[in-house]
């Protein structure tokens, strides 16, 4: 196996690398987000050539660094299901969930493409380096159309439940990096709002900076008096407060 993005039962979502198919060159890159039940999230797994990346709703979660590239075994990919458990009398090991729509790119996309490619229809035919494209916009038959121009079809397994249940066009979702996360008492740090929004405006900004300190600044900074290791969380609301959206980030 070259690669695989998938959620983990320990709640996690999970992103891994095998630099010649074997586990021992395997690398694995665990989120620092768990995932909850009955929410839809975008999710991107990227590798740059030494850095692997996980993206959750468009905003960087984690990284790690991956030498010696990514293995090509030659054989199909696998959507939404696993393979290798024929010992447990098991063909395919399905996905628990419903999936609106997987690309594959040949490159390392910016954390802005890929935000503005979330909740978009790409025009195949105006994307660089666009090498797999499937939207599961059928509803029927056996066949998931790849929309790239590489025309990769992908045949289903058993019988797909199919959905019209999607995101909606006006979202809101919380996000934010520090310029340091590994400090001496004293120092200040410096925090940059990365929430996105789609179709309404984000008006407020309420932070926690895990020891008592609050802001509503949009890129605010923060000096912790004590050395130890705090929580930090970010609640955003749209201008007319018909939608807020919270990241917290665990021992950060």
């Amino acid at each position: 196996m070259g690669f695989a993005l998938y959620k983990h039962d320990t709640g996690i979502f999970r992103f891994s690398l095998s630099s010649d198919g074997t586990a021992d060159n395997r690398t694995v890159l665990d989120s620092q987000t768990d995932y909850q039940n009955d929410v839809w999230y975008h999710i991107t797994g990227l590798y740059d050539g030494s850095l692997m990346k996980l993206y959750i709703n468009g905003i960087e979660d984690a990284s790690i660094s991956h030498m010696g590239g990514i293995y090509d075994p030659n054989v199909d990919m696998l959507i939404g299901v696993n393979s290798g458990f024929e010992h447990l009398g098991i063909e395919y090991d399905g996905f628990e969930g419903y999936i609106d729509e997987v690309t594959i790119w040949n490159r390392a996309l910016s954390q802005e493409e890929i935000q503005t490619n979330m909740f978009r229809i790409m025009d195949p035919s105006e994307e660089t380096g666009l090498a797999g494209y499937w939207r599961f916009d059928e509803g029927y038959d056996d066949i998931a159309e790849d929309f790239s121009e590489n025309g990769n079809d992908g045949i289903m397994i058993g019988e797909p439940d199919w959905t019209t249940e999607i995101r909606p066009d006006q979202y809101i979702i919380a996000g934010f990096s520090a310029d340091a996360t590994s400090i001496i008492a004293g120092q200040s740090v410096h925090f940059t709002d990365e929430s996105v929004a789609s179709g309404v405006e984000i008006g407020m900004w309420q932070w926690n900076f895990g020891d008592g300190g609050i802001s509503t600044d949009e890129d605010p900074s923060h000096t912790y008096s004590d050395v130890g290791i705090y929580s930090v969380s970010l609640v955003i609301t749209s201008t007319d407060g018909s939608m807020t959206g919270m990241e917290t980030k665990e021992d950060y």
